[in-house]
């Protein structure tokens, strides 16, 4: 008990101990508002209590993870957490979920099923395991920075960092084809950057 509360307090404390921050909800900052990306480490408590809460369906956001954590969900809103990257789910023959295999795992399931050999230890070693990285949706006006130094103190947790926004540009000069411009050309966007 005593552990869970002191874990507790030095995650909470941790998000604290950074300076000054922009406020969350700032366009400007690069990242969304209201999202924290979190990878917990394969074979934690709350990695486990996630891919558990998998299995039976749960709403991931309810779940106990840790008491660190838990804190951390109260303090900044977490009103869904969703996976980031598609889990293999395993089923039984009735079709329900009883298992979520990692990359290495799938791989090796996809090879025998199709009579191919098992990828090398290379190759298994290439593949990352992102079974456990998930995507917390927190208070739109939280201070993002400010919860990802708290989620990073943690235990339990490999890394936290803001949902960056990216923008894919097209090309400076509209390359030379007559449909590129084209109103609606299979939903594609194609206008550039500077539009």
């Amino acid at each position: 008990m005593l552990v869970g509360l002191l874990l507790a307090l030095s995650c909470v404390a941790g998000g604290a101990q950074e300076g000054a921050r922009p406020a969350g909800g700032e366009a400007s900052a690069g990242y969304a508002p209201g999202k924290v990306i979190v990878k917990f480490e394969a074979d934690s408590v709350a990695a486990n209590a996630l891919r558990a809460g998998r299995i039976r369906q749960a709403p991931l956001h309810e779940l106990a993870l840790s008491p660190g954590l838990d804190a951390l969900k109260e303090k900044y809103d977490v009103a869904t957490i969703s996976s980031v990257f598609r889990a293999f789910d395993v089923k039984d023959a009735a079709g329900n979920v009883v298992g979520v295999e990692t990359m290495q795992e799938h791989a090796m399931r996809v090879a025998m099923r199709l009579g191919r050999p098992a990828p090398s230890e290379r190759e298994m070693a290439e593949l990352p395991d992102l079974t456990s990285v998930y995507s917390l949706k927190i208070a739109d006006d939280a201070d993002v920075p400010e919860a990802v130094a708290g989620f990073s103190a943690c235990a339990g947790v490999e890394y936290a960092q803001p949902a960056y926004l990216a923008r894919i540009c097209g090309p400076p000069d509209p390359p030379d084809d007559p449909y590129w411009l084209s109103s609606d050309s299979w939903g594609r966007d194609t206008r550039t950057c500077g539009d």
